[in-house]
């Protein structure tokens, strides 16, 4: 079984689940079928996606994994320095890229930084390692970034205070982030792996959510180690949030977003339900 597109068609209304719910049992008359032929859906994990069908309980509804895993990201960076660093971060590309004088300037100190020059990467909500690739690129440019005279590369006072203050942050954060980098790798792939397959199966989806689990406790084995100081401290908070955003608490309130109940979700309705000999299914 492959992925096929149908009834693609321009959706004019305000995206709520209400009018998508609407639209898509329009499409499925031209097609002579029914909500009753579907058993399940992927949705991203906005709200007004998410909700379409909630109105209809003999369809379920699967959050999308990279979608899952942009959210878990999106969560555990929100607190103290990595959100700082991330943001200093942020700004420095967006400077950089802003003007063709500001890359000469990065030209240049990369020569003399006897590095080569590699071009910055923004972070970009559609690209699932954006956030892996941004950090990565600054770390390796961080020594030609240090020497860019902020004199030289703008006229503003505000501009040159702005580069200063991002510089600092990013700064602050980078070894705190050269902890988290292993992490982000592990998940920028595996989303890479299965938002490119037709058909990603159980055994894919289990393995993808074990091995972000691996990378988690080997996380925590690299924070252990570190004396105690308030980095030690400001890592683990960052580790508390990634394992409950990722495999919850072990309550029933809270299972995290790709914990046990997710891959025994995928295990019920792929391995048993989606297959067109057993079921007609879209």
């Amino acid at each position: 079984m492959f992925t096929a597109a149908i009834g693609v068609t321009p959706f004019d209304e305000a995206h709520t689940s209400k009018n998508t719910l609407e639209l898509t049992e329009r499409i499925l008359t031209k097609f002579g079928l029914r909500l009753t032929d579907f058993i399940g859906c992927t949705t991203d994990t906005a709200s007004a996606a998410f909700n379409t069908f909630e109105v209809i309980d003999f369809i379920a509804q699967l959050p999308c994994f990279a979608h899952l895993i942009a959210l878990l990201l999106k969560h555990a960076f929100e607190m103290g320095l990595l959100s700082s660093a991330l943001q200093g971060i942020h700004d420095l590309v967006v400077m950089l890229k802003a003007s063709p004088k500001r890359k000469s300037l990065l030209k240049r100190a990369c020569e003399a930084a006897m590095i080569s020059y590699l071009a910055p990467i923004l972070d970009v909500i559609t690209r699932w390692n954006s956030k892996e690739a941004m950090v990565t690129r600054i770390q390796y440019l961080f020594p030609a970034l240090m020497q860019i005279s902020a004199q030289d590369a703008f006229s503003k006072p505000a501009d040159r205070a702005k580069w200063i203050t991002s510089l600092a942050n990013a700064e602050a954060g980078l070894a705190s982030l050269h902890f988290v980098m292993p992490f982000l790798v592990e998940t920028s792939q595996w989303t890479q792996i299965l938002s490119r397959r037709d058909s990603p199966t159980v055994s894919l989806v289990r393995a993808a959510a074990k091995s972000i689990k691996r990378s988690l406790e080997k996380f925590d084995r690299d924070i252990k180690d570190l004396p105690q100081e308030p980095e030690k401290a400001a890592l683990t908070e960052v580790h508390i949030a990634l394992c409950f955003w990722a495999f919850g608490d072990e309550t029933e309130h809270n299972v995290g977003y790709i914990g046990d109940k997710y891959t025994e979700f995928w295990v019920f309705r792929v391995a048993e339900f989606l297959d067109c000999r057993t079921h007609n299914t879209m």
